[in-house]
């Protein structure tokens, strides 16, 4: 959290003393606008993901509700000065759907959502827990998820404005030697025109922003791979924390599937030694090294279930995929013989009433004799 918002002003000081004023005066205005509505934005929204308290409901309303009657069993009591006391806590009514699942937590006594899980670090039940964010030190759940979603995507801006300028600037002034972004660099450093300064200049500037852009382009790399995959998480409609879970069981049960896998390999190869079958030893030994070394599965004689069963639906696919194209075939096929059939009797029409013609023309030649 700390680096977090440390960060991000000297970014914003960065570019508004060192960036800003190697631009053209019109586009210096317009990109320094975007930038610090950019950094405004991801401050508000993280602030606001920071602020707001993702407890599960049930538990805020169970921690009221024994607030209320504590006061109400010292209700007719007297306080210090001989004032009764009154319980100040009114009743509330449930904000969530009480017909829904729900489990009990043992930390928190009380039952929660079945999406709520107890975080270890914030120590309290979080509504629909998606993950604890450490750059922000707080839990994000159903009630601040949206805003750090809108975090992730207004410093991904940013970094994009911050990184292209400063790589615009830095080709520049290399690229046109006398150009006017070297002469705002000597200007904005108070330096002379001769040189050896200019050199000078120029190097100041290209590793204060050199060294800048790389800070830029490693945080542009971990927050888009964090954007895409909450993109992707939406997309299919998991959170984080169920991700993780469905992942680790993956990859449990690939790990129990790799060692059924390797003790079959292993019985086989002493069946085929004692049966002195060299050649099926070798390639169960090859399969299995090809499968642990280079990750190569599809020459290894003893295939996982999950690579069989994707033989099987690429296989299923292939045999859609030919029944379609002899379907077509065989639909091709019945309207060309439709189609020759018409012009069959197209043809035959044509004939019959070319004959008729003829032979009204012979009558009429007999009635004229």
């Amino acid at each position: 959290q700390l680096s977090t918002w440390v960060f991000l002003p000297v970014l914003v000081l960065q570019f508004l003393i060192v960036v800003a004023p190697l631009l053209p005066l019109l586009p210096s205005i317009i990109v320094s606008c975007l930038f610090c509505i950019c950094a405004g934005t991801s401050t508000f929204y993280g602030y606001t993901a920071m602020k707001i308290d993702p407890i599960d409901p049930r538990v805020v309303f169970h921690n009221n509700e024994q607030q209320r009657q504590e006061q109400q069993l010292h209700q007719n009591g007297y306080g210090e000065n001989g004032i009764q006391q009154q319980c100040t806590i009114t009743s509330t009514t449930p904000t969530w759907d009480v017909n829904a699942p729900m489990k009990h937590c043992w930390l928190c006594e009380v039952d929660v959502g079945i999406k709520s899980m107890h975080c270890k670090y914030c120590k309290k039940c979080v509504d629909e827990f998606d993950h604890h964010c450490m750059w922000l030190n707080t839990c994000v759940g159903k009630h601040n998820y949206i805003y750090f979603f809108r975090t992730m995507i207004s410093i991904t801006i940013l970094l994009l404005i911050h990184t292209m300028v400063q790589l615009v600037l830095i080709i520049e002034m290399y690229i046109n030697v006398d150009g006017s972004t070297r002469q705002r660099a000597h200007t904005w450093l108070g330096i002379n025109n001769d040189d050896d300064d200019n050199n000078k200049g120029t190097i100041v500037v290209t590793v204060l922003m050199g060294f800048f852009l790389l800070l830029d382009i490693a945080s542009l790399i971990l927050i888009i791979q964090l954007l895409v995959f909450h993109l992707k998480l939406q997309r299919q409609g998991l959170s984080t924390y169920t991700y993780i879970v469905q992942d680790n069981q993956r990859r449990r049960t690939l790990r129990d599937q790799e060692r059924t896998l390797e003790e079959q390999r292993s019985t086989m190869i002493r069946t085929a030694q004692q049966q002195g079958q060299i050649y099926q030893v070798r390639t169960l030994q090859l399969g299995g090294w090809r499968r642990s070394t280079c990750n190569i599965s599809w020459c290894d004689p003893i295939k996982l279930p999950s690579e069989t069963k994707e033989n099987d639906q690429q296989q299923e696919a292939v045999a859609v995929v030919d029944e379609a194209t002899k379907h077509e075939h065989n639909h091709r096929g019945i309207r060309k013989d439709n189609n020759d059939m018409n012009n069959d009797d197209k043809e035959a029409a044509t004939n019959g009433s070319y004959h008729n013609k003829n032979h009204d023309n012979d009558d009429d030649d007999d009635n004229e004799r």
